[in-house]
């Protein structure tokens, strides 16, 4: 066997960067002439206005005041930094279900350098949704080419919706969309890189990442577990790697671990009512019932869909990315029901809160995808099978009622007055003098607690005490 010189090396490496140069080039060619097209012209404009909405809304009422979990998370973490005191255990420390691992880090980080500056947090959220709109309508062009321009707005104002509400001015949420960014990208190197150790080792750290990011984070490993022989990895060693890092990874996580005292619902009906709900939150502010509704439909688009789909010739590699990103809503419906949906104190609406929203938005973007890749199927190839008109009018129809149930729902979430309001942030201000607490309710369950925090903040001039909104 012939072992070739330097110079033969060094030749094949030029030649392997001259390739992916060119495969750039083309790439970058191939998207300028989509651009150029008027009619994508058109629905690119239009994708960016929801964008361009929640960033106004964000800079109008975003303030740097910590509000609910912050002050039980991050302002302690603020304090210990100030004074010293942090540690390893404090950045991974368990706050309810999560390990915010990078939320603290980021914490950490504006405390030293900005003097933790709140309103950061809020623009992080949406540049991690934006990536995430990157990355997506990237999987459609790459699937689904003909339905990629009708995918941006949909996506765009799914993931950009104002039925997320104050989840868009409470940092801690970014944890949410940078959890399902790690989840985007892991999917991404498993399915576009080369079949071997460099995409799998790859995916595993991102899963990790997933994973200290929030709880739902965890279901990324076995998710991913069940795509990797669909989208190609069929070696043994690879299952065993996966399964010993998603073992390690649980076990890192549940060490010294405290779970509710009230435990797990295990009441099979509570949670499914739960959980459809839940899926069914994007599309309804305060109706539990049509929450349900919206969920359950949903869940048969996405069944017919996938079933249509493999019947008329797809393989299920076309489509695993996307029943992953539905399994990932799923999951976390699941989960977040057998953690809340037995406890009273959370109400009968829980599972409609805003702070969900951003969960339950990825199930709904592959049902978008997955439905309009049928009716596509349909007119492409002109099936006339007996039960693809009753198809296309459930779907065009669920299309149109989804799209007047959203609006109200955004409408209705554009409405609601911000957590921190002026009033609110004037209070937190003069309160070292004052000693008044009673504005600020709705800051913290028990306002009558955060006087020792709000003096800590004041001393050491932290958050709005060195960052409060103009006059």
């Amino acid at each position: 066997m012939a072992i070739p010189t330097d110079n033969e090396g060094y030749m094949r490496h030029n030649l392997i960067s001259q390739n992916r140069n060119l495969k750039f080039i083309h790439r970058l060619s191939e998207t300028m002439l989509w651009i150029n097209q008027p009619l994508n012209q058109f629905f690119l404009f239009c994708s960016l206005i929801p964008p361009l909405l929640i960033l106004i809304y964000v800079v109008t009422n975003a303030r740097s005041v910590p509000i609910y979990d912050d002050w039980d998370t991050n302002v302690i973490l603020a304090q210990k930094t100030i004074e010293g005191a942090l540690t390893l255990n404090d950045l991974v420390a368990q706050h309810l279900e999560h390990r915010y691992l990078f939320d603290s880090i980021t914490t950490v980080i504006a405390v030293k350098f900005t003097g933790w500056n709140l309103k950061l947090g809020s623009f992080l959220g949406v540049g991690l949704v934006g990536c995430n709109f990157v990355i997506l309508i990237n999987w459609c062009k790459r699937d689904l080419p003909s339905i990629v321009s009708a995918m941006l707005v949909p996506v765009s104002a799914l993931l950009f919706s104002f039925r997320q509400g104050i989840s868009w001015l409470w940092p801690l949420i970014a944890n949410t969309y940078l959890c399902v960014f790690w989840f985007l990208v892991a999917v991404s190197v498993l399915r576009t890189g080369r079949r071997g150790w460099p995409a799998i080792v790859a995916a595993a750290f991102l899963s990790v990442c997933a994973s200290f990011s929030m709880a739902a984070g965890l279901l990324v490993w076995p998710i991913l577990l069940g795509a990797l022989w669909v989208i190609g990895y069929h070696q043994w060693r690879h299952y065993v790697f996966w399964i010993f890092a998603m073992a390690a990874t649980y076990g890192l996580y549940f060490n010294n671990f405290h779970f509710l005292p009230e435990g797990l619902n295990t009441n099979l009906a509570q949670v499914s009512y739960y959980a459809i709900g839940f899926l069914g939150g994007p599309f309804v502010w305060s109706n539990m019932q049509l929450a349900r509704n919206v969920g359950l439909t949903g869940l048969i688009m996405l069944l017919v869909s996938v079933v249509y789909l493999l019947w008329n010739g797809r393989s299920l590699a076309d489509i695993v990315v996307w029943l992953a990103l539905a399994a990932f809503s799923i999951g976390s419906a699941i989960v977040v029901g057998m953690g809340r949906a037995h406890l009273p104190e959370q109400g009968p609406f829980r599972f409609l809160s805003s702070r969900y929203v951003p969960l339950s938005t990825p199930f709904w973007i592959a049902v978008i995808v997955l439905s309009l890749s049928t009716v596509a199927i349909m007119y492409e190839k002109r099936i006339t099978q007996p039960w693809s008109m009753p198809i296309r009018f459930f779907v065009m129809s669920t299309f149109s009622t989804l799209i007047g149930l959203f609006i109200v729902a955004s409408i209705q979430g554009s409405q609601v007055s911000p957590p921190v309001n002026v009033n609110r942030e004037l209070c937190v201000l003069n309160y070292p003098t004052t000693r008044d607490t009673s504005c600020l309710a709705g800051l913290y369950p028990v306002p009558e607690a955060l006087g020792d925090r709000i003096d800590m903040l004041a001393r050491y001039h932290l958050a709005v005490f060195a960052h409060p909104s103009p006059p």
